[in-house]
């Protein structure tokens, strides 16, 4: 799972006040980890690098976009796919795409391939 990294787990900011509402022991500890700064690297966790993503023409495929800063999520990313910005989510088409990170001076990116399902 992408949460789970060396240190620990560490969820994303959005699930961070849920799992300390309910009494999850690491939530503290994952809250924590989302303010690491200083000179740690951003890194795309999904879609990763090469992903080929299969994707049904007929519903409208979700992909959560992922990513981390200092080993743990992160607030403050901005998102963009083939040079348009988008927000966390992202309604692959077919074809190939490059989809890219930003938080300051920091940037990842990744290329990934959709292609759509065919009927059998």
């Amino acid at each position: 799972r992408p949460w789970h990294t060396p240190a620990g787990v560490a969820l994303p900011p959005r699930y961070v006040r849920w799992n300390q509402a309910m009494g999850r022991a690491h939530a503290a500890a994952a809250e924590d980890a989302t303010r690491v700064e200083g000179r740690a690297s951003l890194r795309i966790v999904q879609p990763r690098n090469g992903d080929r993503l299969l994707v049904d023409p007929d519903r409208r495929t979700r992909i959560e976009l992922l990513a981390t800063f200092g080993g743990a999520f992160s607030d403050g990313l901005e998102w963009w796919v083939d040079g348009e910005r988008v927000g966390e989510d992202w309604f692959p088409t077919e074809g190939r795409h490059r989809v890219e990170v930003r938080r300051g001076d920091a940037q990842a990116e990744a290329e990934v391939d959709v292609e759509t399902l065919q009927g059998g």
